[in-house]
């Protein structure tokens, strides 16, 4: 059995916070289901941890597929598949010349992973290294960031849970000794899930957040919070610590009791600028911004959630006090921020709606809300809009789904994991993994689950307008989540890894807590560099004539016409994709003299927003069309 989801459409935006009295959008099956409290996934299981299954269920795809596209590399492996509970951390970057990826590694099959740290491969510009098969720490550890000051030096934080956040260091990216070093902690506090962003003014300065453990995880209060976001700075490639586990303005037990959640928060840097990002389901989207290394901070409140230090087993969602519960639209906790040129602060998060009209229960989601929402600091106290959604890929109006959709990634919705990157003309890209419809991983119910795939998109305007989405994992028959694009784009490069494998969901995070769902097994850790010209941006017009190509009738139906009034100067190709970022049709080494006029047959094409891009001597010019 198929389940049928109707789309939302695109000109949803987040205006519409609140949906009165269970309203819920989305006419399916899969309904209301529990949130997940505060989610560690990091402690060995109770007893013996060999006796976890780790052979492919019966009549199963395989975990691993070894589907590789042509310009995708093969950089590791880990068969310890969560690489965050909720924000995508930078797990890559990219200087212009040198490379480095980084992810959770262990190859021991089972949720103890014993080996686990952080897994490294780099590229000096002639090739990756060979697949890892060891970690870097000599502890095990996990939840890695990376990043290359403006010196050379190489820095990875991780974090021992229940002991330390550590930073993992060496003078010279890609060859050396790594050095491992406990960060300064609050005293008698263990911190975990660290984040941080390079920064300053000489490119020099770390800056880090994390989270106090919370009591769940054996840790302690901090100044009334369950788990409380910290800033910390180094200005001297981690030398010396001058501002240590600071808490930002506005974050009080007044609305953060309930803490922050692991890895619910997010951080950028460039020169002077820092940027912090937090939220989840049940608290306020913010953001923390300072222009002055981190010194001082400005709070902005992006998405406020309606209910401070909400009591689920004793409250309702009511909103407006009329005794019956609202359905609340409010972010998934997967979040990200991005810092431009010019200083502003981009964000990035998916939708979530939640509900609870029974004071006893926990609170309840909608795991199939589907947005993924973007805001930034021009659009002042307007709230977030929609920027992308699951692909209708048949054109019929649905989003037709496996019998049993798709195992939970947490809290977060069907377009989530947001990561996102910028180029020197102030192009800016981003990244989220989404599901895949008409897609099933073959297995009997409660296994036929359909599959996520990794989406690029862009904008070469601040955000004003965004381009087609591209499906850059593209395939039907794998999952691929945890993208992370590399913050800096060089040329026309979007550095992107991602986790990719053959079963819908992960191991770490059984599907409906039962491991026989989705055994341990292999992942693949894929590097791709993207062309960013075939997201719509980074492009220059051929000879100037971008005003000179006209493309009738508008809207098109069953022939759509490309005239140019002024002759290109050499051969060129045209190539027309959907919205889903697939090449639809194609033609390729037009003569511009016989050819100021192509026609192409789009019969067969679904209604839709279309992208043509016209080719010519590695330039490129883009015109959307709609067909009809």
């Amino acid at each position: 059995m198929k389940k049928f989801y109707f789309i939302l459409l695109s000109t949803f935006i987040c205006s519409t916070l609140i949906a009165q009295h269970n309203s819920n959008p989305f006419p399916i099956s899969h309904l209301k289901v529990p949130a997940n409290a505060t989610i560690s996934y990091d402690l060995p299981p109770v007893g013996d941890a060999s006796a976890i299954p780790t052979q492919d269920v019966p009549n199963t795809i395989v975990n691993h597929s070894g589907n590789l596209k042509a310009t995708q590399t093969l950089i590791g492996a880990t068969t310890y598949d969560l690489q965050t509970n909720a924000s995508i951390a930078r797990r890559n970057y990219n200087d212009g010349t040198n490379s480095g990826a980084i992810w959770t590694l262990s190859l021991t099959n089972d949720l103890a992973a014993a080996d686990r740290g952080t897994g490294y491969n780099f590229n000096s510009g002639l090739g990756w290294g060979s697949p890892p098969t060891v970690r870097i720490e000599s502890t095990r550890q996990g939840w890695p960031s990376i990043g290359k000051s403006t010196s050379g030096n190489e820095h990875v934080i991780s974090h021992q849970f229940t002991t330390d956040v550590r930073l993992i260091t060496r003078p010279t990216a890609g060859s050396g000794t790594w050095t491992e070093t406990p960060i300064p902690a609050l005293s008698g506090i263990v911190h975990a899930w660290p984040r941080f962003a390079m920064g300053g003014t000489n490119g020099n300065s770390i800056h880090l957040i994390d989270i106090t453990l919370p009591s769940g995880n054996g840790g302690a209060m901090v100044n009334g919070i369950d788990g409380l976001v910290t800033y910390t700075r180094s200005p001297d490639n981690g030398a010396t610590w001058d501002i240590q586990h600071i808490t930002l303005p506005g974050v009080d037990s007044t609305l953060y009791a309930g803490g922050f959640g692991a890895d619910s928060y997010h951080i950028d840097a460039s020169g002077s600028t820092v940027a912090v990002v937090a939220g989840r389901i049940d608290s306020d989207l913010a953001l923390w911004k300072s222009t002055d290394n981190g010194t001082t901070w400005t709070k902005t409140v992006i998405m406020q959630w309606p209910f401070p230090n909400y009591d689920d087993v004793n409250s309702i969602t009511d909103v407006d006090g009329d005794g019956m519960a609202d359905t609340v639209m409010t972010n998934d906790g997967k979040n990200c921020v991005l810092i431009d040129n010019a200083g502003m602060a981009h964000v990035f998060a998916g939708a979530m709606l939640v509900f609870d009209d029974v004071i006893a229960d926990p609170i309840g989601l909608f795991l199939s809300t589907d947005g993924l929402m973007y805001w930034n600091e021009s659009m002042g106290a307007n709230p977030p809009v929609v920027i992308a959604t699951s692909p209708d890929r048949d054109g019929d109006g649905m989003l037709t789904y496996a019998a049993d959709y798709v195992p939970r990634y947490g809290n977060g919705g069907a377009t989530t994991q947001p990561s996102a990157g910028i180029d020197a003309a102030g192009n800016i890209v981003v990244s989220f993994a989404t599901i895949m419809e008409n897609t099933s991983s073959g297995n009997p119910t409660p296994g036929d689950f359909s599959y996520r795939n990794v989406y690029l998109m862009a904008t070469g305007d601040n955000g004003l307008t965004w381009g087609a989405p591209l499906n850059v994992s593209n395939s039907d028959f794998d999952e691929a989540v945890f993208a992370s694009v590399a913050r800096n784009i060089q040329g026309s490069c979007v550095d992107l890894v991602w986790q990719q494998d053959g079963l819908p969901g992960i191991a770490v995070q059984a599907p409906d807590g039962n491991q026989a769902l989705h055994p341990f097994g292999n992942n693949d850790i894929i590097h791709d560099c993207i062309d960013i010209t075939l997201l719509g941006v980074g492009i220059e017009d051929i000879n100037g004539l971008s005003a000179e190509m006209n493309v009738f009738p508008v809207p098109a139906d069953d022939m759509i016409n490309i005239e140019f009034t002024s002759a290109l100067k050499s051969s060129f190709d045209i190539n027309i994709y959907d919205a889903s970022g697939r090449l639809v049709n194609s033609r390729t080494n037009l003569d511009p003299v016989q050819n100021t006029i192509v026609s192409i047959d789009i019969a067969d094409l679904n209604s839709g927003l279309y992208m043509i891009n016209i080719i010519s001597n590695n330039e490129m010019i883009s015109k959307k069309v709609m067909i009809d």
